[in-house]
């Protein structure tokens, strides 16, 4: 399984961008639109991304600057 998700500064989780079961092995690009989960665009600032890959996670700071 597959998932990489966003959340906000206050550790609120805002978008997933990713949610799949089964991902074929290799490079895999994914694109934000800088909305939630509901559409909105969110406002510049850090955000936290969380990247899950069965077992493994990884969690890394971003700057979206508009």
């Amino acid at each position: 399984a597959v998932t990489l998700e966003i959340y906000n500064s206050l550790g609120q989780r805002i978008r997933t961008v990713v949610d799949v079961r089964k991902q074929e092995a290799g490079l895999h690009q994914v694109q934000w639109d800088a909305t939630d989960d509901s559409n909105r665009r969110v406002a510049s600032g850090l955000y936290i991304y969380r990247l899950q890959v069965d077992k493994q996670v990884q969690t890394k700071k971003m700057l979206l600057m508009k």
